[in-house]
């Protein structure tokens, strides 16, 4: 019992690694590409930089760039948000049921994927319980 408990839990970590790659790959090149443009466009001025009109026409420059890497963190929850929709077929399947644009085969997949967690979780807890039991077994023999 305890073998099955480790391959599902393996199983697990392999899906949610496999979803988690896409998201921190989109991530990674949203905020590099926010610390380009930050060291482009910030890179000759200084904390003491005598406010002149060509450091006054740089600024006006890079303010739009730099009011564009402020929607890093929206970006970042819409990458999420578009990547699990992507990877994951149970996300996909409930999201599509819910706006009532699933066909009877991501239904299907829903209440397989349903079953399948309700039989983990029993599996789970029927290993839980005889882990518990063992031990009391044991102390009354």
């Amino acid at each position: 019992m305890r073998l099955l408990s480790i391959r599902y839990q393996l199983q697990e970590n392999v899906k949610t690694t496999k979803l988690m790659i896409p998201i921190s790959a989109s991530n990674f090149v949203i905020f590099a590409f926010s610390l380009i443009i930050m060291r482009v466009f910030t890179g000759n001025l200084t904390e003491s930089a005598a406010l002149t009109a060509s450091t006054a026409h740089s600024i006006v420059v890079m303010a739009p760039w730099i009011e564009l890497t402020v929607i890093a963190m929206p970006l970042f929850i819409c990458t999420f948000f578009c990547v699990s929709f992507v990877y994951s077929p149970t996300i996909r399947a409930t999201i599509l049921r819910l706006i009532g644009r699933s066909d009877r085969n991501s239904s299907r997949t829903a209440v397989v994927a349903a079953a399948e967690i309700a039989d983990a979780r029993n599996i789970y807890f029927r290993q839980l319980q005889e882990q518990w039991q063992g031990p009391v077994a044991m102390r009354s023999v």
